[in-house]
């Protein structure tokens, strides 16, 4: 049974416990603290020994030899027990405590005697002599005088002493290592229970150190490091709406199975953990109520532009530039949603909606580009004009009018026709035509006219009345577009009809020369710029008789004839010859000459002519000298 001291080392854990068991335990024995205090030091025995930070008392027993394996391990637990338990009075092992001495082994006799013993020991071995037993039990009986607590062996003995010794010591050696193997695989299999459930050493989910948790601490662990951001979108004008993640109930969790993989290393594997680390990869689900977020998307004020289209636009230099198209607010909600929710899904809060193409549905269908090309035909006719001139007033085709003529397609191309020239929108050209034609024409319209007699007066357009202006509308679309290819400024009359031409063009266009026939005054004027230059009276038609009244109007001199002969008899039952013939309207009335005994008056009541007006022959002779065909003529009451 061994005597000595010795010391062994247990893991340390902070409480007591065997959480941080370290690898190995040493055991030292006959260990002199006064001789070895802390370094490791070679006994004769040949082990090698460590100072260790617990003092063991009361050292159970070597096993005997012959005891069983598994009395062997009885002993070592016993043994291990021992150490752990502390003194009465004493705290527990604390490794960081500084080891405490063991007292001096006590030593059998004098320092001589080791020193007697020590020669002895040394001494070559007294031959065998032969004697008389007296004499041998005389030498036995110095012998054991000279050494009393230890007997003189003889050489062979000492040899079969140490030859003991050291197989003791094996023996001890062997059970001494069976007990470390068997501490340390304890202890490894003590720390692997402790892992039982939780994450092993260095191991990392996402990033995130979890060691020594279990499933649920590691779970709320990872949600915790996750945020729900607000969800923000930018619209296109950069305007950023924000909505709660708590409105929309958003949120991140964790499958069941998402752990399954850090979860899956055994804890007897803790030990090669504490040199490698793991590193594992979660996905988390996020969920949220998509028909909330939709209602505060639709519900939010986004704004009601609409998409507008670009367009070419005349500047103030004369010159056309482009109007670029605009984006409007207006979107299509199923796109966006579908766009919101991959994004998030994908971790992303922070949304373009120009990006989603949420726009695109709504977008212009003009662009700037697609009207490049034609912007340079439409500075074409940038400095183009029209002039049509009606004396007092004009009618001018500008170069927005024309750029609004050209025609195009639905992208804003410009329509060309076969020979590759612009096309031009016609309706829209008749439209400007009719309108002007409206406002000049005069022909069908009645007049406001000063007479001499009477100041101004009305005077009725009449089925027999010819004087007045026309615009040949047809014609005059063909004339605007042909001066518009051309691409010059130019101030031209409108095409007129070939009947129903005037002399004056302005807005009175019976103008300052003209002849006036008074019906009720019987009497003519013959104006030129305002001036009176002939007068006479007349006798005009019948006015008792329907057929032979002369007709009220605005005429004009229509054709100058000398001689004429008027009627004919079979259709108007007469004929006469006049020297001096001019007609006025369409229905055969004219001035003519015709010798009568008198003019004025009240012939014509009951013996006028058959509608003309009859002048004496020296009237009627400077009459047809001093007037002109298209001369107005008019004829009231």
């Amino acid at each position: 049974m061994m005597s000595d001291n010795f010391r062994v080392f247990l893991p340390e854990t902070g409480s007591g416990t065997p959480h941080g068991v370290q690898k190995g335990m040493s055991i030292l024995q006959n260990q002199n603290p006064q001789e070895q205090p802390a370094e490791s030091k070679q006994n004769s025995s040949g082990f090698e020994t460590r100072a260790l930070d617990v003092s063991v008392k009361d050292q159970p027993p070597v096993p005997p030899k012959d005891m069983t394996q598994k009395e062997k391990m009885a002993q070592i637990r016993e043994a291990l027990s021992m150490v752990n338990k502390p003194e009465p009075g004493e705290h527990p092992l604390r490794t960081h405590e500084a080891p405490r001495e063991l007292p001096p082994l006590k030593k059998a006799g004098t320092r001589e005697k080791r020193e007697r013993n020590a020669a002895a020991d040394t001494a070559p071995l007294p031959r065998k002599k032969t004697g008389t037993p007296g004499k041998q039990a005389s030498a036995a009986s110095r012998s054991s005088k000279k050494k009393v607590s230890a007997p003189h062996k003889s050489a062979p003995s000492k040899r079969r002493a140490q030859k003991q010794r050291r197989l003791t010591f094996g023996k001890m050696a062997g059970v001494i290592g069976g007990s470390l193997a068997a501490a340390a695989v304890l202890s490894y299999t003590i720390i692997a229970v402790v892992y039982q459930g939780k994450f092993l050493p260095h191991t990392y989910i996402n990033a995130l150190s979890v060691g020594g948790m279990t499933r649920e601490e590691a779970h709320d662990a990872l949600l915790d490091a996750v945020k729900v951001d607000d969800l923000t979108l930018i619209d296109h004008n950069g305007k950023e709406a924000v909505f709660s993640a708590a409105d929309f109930s958003a949120a991140y969790s964790l499958s069941d199975s998402a752990l399954d993989a850090a979860a899956s290393e055994k804890p007897v594997a803790w030990g090669g953990k504490l040199f490698n680390t793991s590193e594992y990869k979660v996905t988390y689900d996020f969920s949220y109520s998509e028909d909330a977020l939709k209602d505060l998307i639709l519900g939010y004020d986004w704004g009601n532009a609409h998409s507008t289209d670009a367009h070419i636009v005349q500047t103030s230099s004369g010159d056309f530039d482009i109007e670029p198209e605009t984006l409007g607010d207006t979107f299509d909600s199923d796109v966006l949603m579908a766009y919101v929710t991959e994004q998030l899904e994908n971790g992303n809060s922070t949304i373009d909606m120009l990006e989603s193409g949420c726009y695109e549905k709504y977008r212009a269908k003009i662009t700037e580009a697609d009207l490049l090309p034609e912007l340079e035909i439409y500075n074409r006719f940038a400095r183009c004009s029209i002039t049509f001139d009606f004396s007092d007033r004009t009618k001018v085709v500008d170069g927005k009018m024309i750029v609004d003529w050209i025609l195009t397609e639905d992208d804003g191309s410009v329509v060309l026709d076969d020979s590759g020239e612009v096309m031009f929108d016609v309706a829209a050209i008749s439209q400007f035509v009719a309108q002007m034609a409206d406002e000049t024409d005069t022909y069908g319209h009645d007049r406001s006219f000063y007479a001499t007699l009477d100041g101004w007066i009305n005077v009725p357009w009449t089925s027999a009345s010819n004087y007045g202006w026309q615009i040949d509308q047809e014609a005059t679309v063909n004339q605007i577009v042909d001066l518009i290819r051309e691409g010059e400024s130019v101030t031209v009359d409108p095409k007129y009809c070939s009947w129903g031409y005037g002399y004056v063009r302005a807005t009175d266009d019976i103008g300052t020369t003209y002849v006036e026939v008074d019906i009720s005054a019987q009497h003519i004027w013959v104006y030129k710029n305002n001036t009176i230059v002939l007068e006479s009276d007349c006798v005009s038609g019948t006015e008792t008789d329907p057929e032979r009244r002369t007709p009220r109007g605005i005429n004009q001199i229509w054709s100058h004839e000398s001689p004429r002969v008027l009627g004919r008899m079979e259709v108007q039952g007469y004929e006469t010859l006049v020297q001096y013939w001019m007609p006025f309207n369409y229905v055969g009335c004219g001035f003519h000459d015709l010798g009568r005994s008198a003019y004025g008056g009240s012939i014509y009541m009951y013996n006028g002519s058959h509608g003309c007006i009859n002048l004496p022959l020296s009237v009627a002779k400077e009459m047809y000298s001093i007037t002109f065909n298209g001369m107005p003529v008019i004829v009231h009451d």
